[in-house]
């Protein structure tokens, strides 16, 4: 994903990962932007993921990430070019073998573990906020109510 942010702007974009999952996020036009990867609960991940560059490190839990892109302080306007690649880690799984005590031993199978292959995935950005008031809208004036007295 490529951006443009101009000074004081950030730019967020979400994405799902499982605990476990190897995450790769880079930016290739580095010196005027700085990601931190936040987890599920909206704080960085580990100190790693703090205005860096590049991060690779696996999901601490299974939820929703943000990555934050902020310019570095200073610049009026700051070009990315943002990358994120999520490996699915694949775990064998034991499979007991038969036992024949009439037969010879056979030799055990040499275990074979797949290599995980990287999956580039595209994160979804997320809107900035509606302002809650508008400016070109009046704000209702409160008006003061007198109770009619009693008859």
């Amino acid at each position: 994903m490529e951006g443009i942010l101009a000074a004081q702007e950030t730019a967020f974009y979400a994405f799902p990962a499982k605990e476990g999952q190897q995450l790769t996020v880079r930016l290739a036009k580095e010196g005027g932007v700085l990601l931190t990867i936040l987890g599920p609960n909206q704080e960085p991940i580990d100190n790693s993921a703090k205005e860096v560059s590049f991060y690779q490190g696996k999901a601490p839990v299974t939820g929703r990430y943000t990555i934050q892109v902020n310019p570095v302080p200073g610049l009026d306007q700051s070009d990315y070019n943002l990358t994120v690649a999520l490996e699915n880690s694949v775990q064998p799984t034991p499979t007991p073998l038969p036992l024949d005590p009439s037969s010879t031993p056979a030799p055990l199978p040499t275990e074979i573990i797949p290599t995980p292959t990287p999956t580039e995935i595209t994160p979804t950005p997320i809107p900035d906020p509606i302002p809650t008031e508008n400016p070109l809208i009046p704000s209702p004036t409160p008006t003061e109510i007198i109770p009619s007295p009693p008859e």
